[in-house]
């Protein structure tokens, strides 16, 4: 699942199975978090994302990386500029964030 999440989308439906993998590696952080810590972190409303609501998915993504970040003592980078329409910035953003997504499942024994 987490490959998926390495991949910059390039249409509707690559976006639909990346939301979906992408929820899913968060969903089992939060819960192996909450396992290993007892600490619960946020949920936040990252699933299925209409593009005209993209601007709210990097707040929300942002706020999950930063909990997740801090819960595993990992560096974060800033994953709320993007523009999802320019694709040099897409694959670079997605990465970044595929990056970040390893570190911290690797740190949790995922």
């Amino acid at each position: 699942m987490l490959p998926v999440v390495m991949e910059a989308p390039a249409n509707e439906r690559d976006w639909e199975i990346w939301f979906f993998n992408h929820r899913d590696s968060h969903d089992r952080i939060r819960q192996r978090i909450a396992a290993d810590t007892g600490v619960l972190l946020p949920d936040y409303p990252i699933g299925a994302v209409r593009m005209e609501n993209f601007k709210d998915f990097l707040e929300f993504n942002s706020l999950l990386h930063t909990d997740m970040n801090l819960a595993v003592r990992a560096q974060g980078s800033d994953l709320q500029d993007l523009d999802p329409n320019d694709r040099r910035q897409l694959v670079a953003w997605s990465n970044l964030h595929w990056l970040e997504h390893q570190l911290v499942e690797q740190r949790l024994g995922l």
